[in-house]
């Protein structure tokens, strides 16, 4: 694990020294530029030490969050390498971010920022000797645990956390969590800390997919290399932490231009984590298929805009707003695949993957094309993955390093089967070209086989007008996708088209392509698009054509109410899955499985393990799920 740590130092100053600035003694930004100096510090050479002293003496931050976390950490670890200078002014630093740090709530959306906070506040305070910090941060972590495990309702309970499972910013939150575990001298807090850090652990090693290599979605937030796969912070913070070799593809964040993603690792690689056994059982002994389903809450928001203002535009949030609330995650995992979804949104869901799919192409994972991950997204007037790209929902422009969510995802799934409904966003309704959603495949190898209808598509691009369904096989996996029908705008006739781009495959529905034109808010909440899906493998259809014969017997139907309300039923067999949601609310109105509730209220996991007490904890954050895990 030497060798991992050496190449999380390497690897962030490697691309540190892409982007620092010497005459400023900034790379990127202050929090950017103290993480470099964390490689510099850990560097043998005088000369290093040096210039991280220069770096630090001379650097301010004012974010209340990441950066004075990171500089206290930096204080604490470096004592006999850092000048007076470089103390005086971290120590400066620190006491002036206090008061910012103060103001930082958690409000059931972002959470990584308030636990850098409170981390703040709570080890800071104690540094500088100001205990009424100390106590603030205490108290607002206090809160924060309150509020994620016992915000209860009529029938729902809540698991999870509002910003739950993001490859990017979970692994933050682990950290800072552990920061106050290991540097508090408040024993309230310290244990707290450390008991929060450990459930989450043990949230992380539930979502790890052994076989892929791959954490499962579904994601609150994700950047491109996060919704592909292959490479994230929780990749590195897990490997780290766990102490064990993970595949990570460190060619990503580079591909994706999304330099924070490699500097980051600097910080992991001084941190001391504190991990459970029980989660390093069930990452890596869970027995599959493993079943697991959690309620979340998060608040109300609006989608990201611009206004008018002085002759230039400014940021300004739209004046709608997206209803918050409950909502619930769904994850079900086979030695084969992983597949995970979001009943709904998490807030604007600018980089939400509400449906997330990983499946292995070879027995060991070594390199990309060993796996393949999938992610949906609707996007206006030609965004494409891969590419920077101007926002048109949002009116600014996005870079490559995440492709903007333009619509708004609503999902029902029951194991291996899953029914995707989308909407574009109402705010995105003016001066449109185009309109389409997507399903997207990391791309760097081929499928052994895909199939449109009934015959097998050998070249890309490939569009059609009539397609009842898309067949994937690839190593031992089957995928069939069922479109539900799209709505066409302005007499615009959907159509399907497969295509290739950016080490990416799509398969493209499209609810307009044309002249450019504007439409009202109430026709975005009418327009219609999605599928139904479904995976399988080799143990269970031997050939291709025992898993095209089952086909047979699945049939999709959608109805649409004078009101909006679509109903879907997806029959597979003598079974069915029926959602029915609202649009224009946003409501899910029903979810059944063979005619019965398939809602969840809390928290319920799954496996057929004879042993399964070992890898099913009752509950995640609630104070008597320390050590109590089921006895199935």
């Amino acid at each position: 694990m030497q060798n991992l740590r050496h190449w999380l130092l390497d690897s962030a100053r490697a691309e540190a020294e892409r982007h620092f600035e010497p005459a400023s003694l900034i790379c990127l930004i202050p929090r950017e530029t103290a993480w470099y100096a964390i490689t510099l510090l850990e560097s043998a050479r005088a000369a290093d030490h040096a210039l991280a002293n220069r770096i630090l003496e001379n650097l301010t931050v004012n974010d209340g969050t990441h950066s004075p976390a990171t500089l206290f950490v930096i204080h604490q670890r470096y004592p006999a390498l850092l000048s007076n200078q470089a103390k005086e002014q971290i120590l400066k630093n620190l006491r002036q971010n206090l008061p910012i740090s103060a103001l930082v709530r958690y409000s059931d959306g972002n959470v990584n920022h308030p636990l850098a906070a409170y981390a703040h506040l709570i080890c800071g305070g104690e540094l500088l000797g100001d205990p009424a910090y100390t106590r603030l941060g205490r108290l607002l972590l206090q809160e924060f645990h309150q509020t994620i495990s016992n915000r209860r309702h009529k029938n729902h309970q809540q698991a999870e956390m509002a910003e739950y499972n993001s490859p990017t910013y979970t692994a933050l939150t682990l950290w800072f969590l552990a920061i106050i575990a290991e540097f508090a001298q408040d024993e309230e807090a310290r244990q707290l800390a450390q008991f929060l850090e450990e459930r989450l652990w043990i949230n992380v090693a539930m979502h790890w997919h052994e076989p892929t290599q791959q954490f499962a979605g579904p994601f609150s937030r994700a950047y491109a290399e996060d919704s592909v796969g292959g490479f994230s912070a929780l990749h590195c913070t897990f490997a780290c932490a766990m102490q064990r070799n993970v595949f990570i593809a460190a060619e990503l964040p580079r591909r994706f231009e999304h330099p924070s993603a490699l500097i980051e690792n600097a910080f992991v690689a001084i941190l001391n984590f504190h991990v459970p056994a029980e989660a390093k059982a069930i990452a890596f002994e869970k027995s599959l298929p493993y079943y697991f389903r959690m309620t979340t809450y998060c608040e109300q928001y609006h989608e990201n805009g611009r206004r008018q203002e002085n002759y230039r535009q400014v940021a300004a949030f739209d004046d709608e707003v997206y209803p918050g609330g409950w909502g619930d995650l769904t994850t079900f995992m086979t030695k084969e695949y992983c597949l995970g979804t979001a009943s709904r949104p998490y807030v604007n869901a600018g980089q939400s993957d509400g449906f997330s799919m990983r499946y292995r192409r070879t027995e060991n994972m070594q390199s990309l094309q060993d796996f393949r991950g999938a992610y949906t997204r609707m996007v206006f007037n030609g965004a494409v993955v891969g590419q920077d790209n101007f926002c048109h929902v949002a009116g600014f422009p996005i870079n490559k390093d995440y492709l903007y969510e333009e619509g708004r995802a609503f999902t029902y799934q029951h194991e291996n089967k899953a029914i995707v409904c989308y909407t574009p966003k109402r705010a995105g309704h003016a001066a449109v070209s185009e309109l389409r959603f997507d399903l997207i495949f990391s791309h760097h190898a081929p499928f052994d086989h895909i199939q449109v209808n009934e015959s097998e598509i050998v070249n890309s691009p490939f569009e059609s007008e009539n397609v009842r369904r898309i067949i994937i096989f690839d190593h031992r996996t089957y995928l069939a996708i069922l479109p539900l029908p799209a709505s066409g705008l302005a007499d615009f006739k959907p159509k399907c088209r497969l295509w290739a781009s950016h080490d990416h495959f799509m398969i493209s529905f499209y609810n307009y392509r044309g002249a450019v034109r504007d439409f009202t808010r109430e026709e975005m909440s009418m327009t219609r698009n999605g599928f139904a899906c479904l995976l399988e493998t080799l143990d269970h259809f031997p050939r291709l054509d025992d898993f095209l014969k089952f086909l047979d017997g699945v049939k999709l139907n959608e109805a649409i109410s004078s009101r909006a309300v679509r109903t879907v039923e997806f029959q597979i067999g003598e079974k069915a899955m029926v959602f029915s949601i609202d649009p224009i609310s946003e409501r899910i109105l029903a979810r059944t499985w063979n005619g019965r509730d398939d809602a969840v209220y809390h928290f319920q996991i799954e496996t057929n393990a004879g042993d399964s007490g070992r890898f099913c904890p009752k509950q995640l954050y609630a104070e008597d799920s320390k050590s109590d895990f089921q006895t199935s």
